[in-house]
């Protein structure tokens, strides 16, 4: 019987680590370097420059001033597809639905997260 139950444990454990190096091996790539959160009135004009500075580097950047027509799948871009979320910190980031969700799935999701501290923040 110990020699079946070693057997099992051992081959159970293999299954675990074909497993995780299969699922390493397929997953998704996040797609993006970094996603600017900014409130747009207080730092639209900072997020573009950022994002142009940041580009031009080779890195690939989530605005979503540039992705208009898929809103609805903001917070699914953080959770999946991002690698950095950069909060552009203005004192009315916070009080706005989309960044607050942006911030809290980057946070559920153990997407890293730095604040980018603005005059008004």
């Amino acid at each position: 019987n110990f020699v079946i139950v070693a057997l099992c444990v051992t081959f159970s454990a293999c299954l675990v680590c074909i497993g995780a190096a299969l699922y390493r091996l397929f997953r998704p790539a996040r797609a993006y370097q970094a996603f600017l959160c900014h409130h747009k009135a207080g730092a639209g004009s900072l997020a573009r420059l950022m994002k142009l500075g940041l580009s031009a580097s080779g890195a690939h950047i989530f605005l979503d001033s540039d992705d208009l027509l898929t809103l609805d799948v903001l917070f699914d871009t953080v959770r999946r597809h991002t690698r950095n979320l950069v909060v552009i910190g203005t004192k009315l980031v916070l009080t706005r639905m989309w960044c607050a969700g942006e911030i809290s799935t980057a946070c559920q999701n153990k997407v890293k997260a730095t604040l980018v501290v603005t005059d008004d923040y």
